[in-house]
């Protein structure tokens, strides 16, 4: 049994955590091993998010007081974590992607902006890319046509050089012959005045 002055700092700190944080993912535990949640706690600590578990009025108070309103308590019921994320998702993908990984976990509510949303609404925004996927997609989109307009400048440019350095290799000659043969004729020949 937990004695009132440490339920009152177990409170606090998670009073804090939904204040300070973006989103807060909530997971419905299903015998994690100790392993295996020491892993989870790890991936999350790799991505800026903090995972607590807690009882579920000490939840709904926390939520409440960091101006979480119309909180499904269904979803409260048996051993839940809270993940605490500094962007909008990322809590949310994580417990999600361990979900799939050992279906030990389900995603069952979301805390975002001053919203409480149920399952269905987590797993989708789960399902979102992050926001370094999204801003590589769209380098990627925009190098893609780069790269086109490069290629298509560099063919005629090449094809030209190309074609430059053979005349320069050949045509030259020729042309040095030709020429030598013009001046030649050109200087033996009389000047007619008209």
């Amino acid at each position: 049994p937990i004695n009132k002055e440490k339920k009152t700092e177990i409170l606090q700190g998670l009073i804090n955590e939904f204040k300070s944080a973006k989103s807060v993912a909530v997971a419905k535990t299903k015998g994690l091993t100790v392993a295996e949640g020491q892993a989870f706690r790890r991936k999350l600590r790799e991505n800026d998010v903090s995972f607590k578990i807690a009882k579920k009025t000490l939840i709904c108070i926390a939520a409440k007081e960091a101006g979480y309103d119309n909180i499904d308590k269904s979803v409260l019921e048996g051993s839940i974590g809270l993940a605490f994320g500094h962007d909008e998702v990322m809590a949310a993908k994580l417990v999600k992607q361990q979900d799939k990984k050992k279906e030990k976990m389900e995603l069952v509510a979301l805390f975002l902006e001053g919203q409480f949303m149920g399952s269905s609404s987590a797993n989708e925004l789960a399902d979102i890319p992050g926001k370094e996927q999204l801003l590589a997609k769209f380098v990627g989109m925009l190098q893609s046509p780069l790269n086109s307009f490069a290629s298509i400048l560099n063919s005629p440019l090449s094809s030209f050089a190309r074609g430059l350095a053979e005349y320069a290799k050949t045509g030259a000659k020729k042309d040095m012959v030709g020429s030598a043969t013009l001046l030649h004729t050109a200087s033996s020949a009389p000047c007619v005045k008209e």
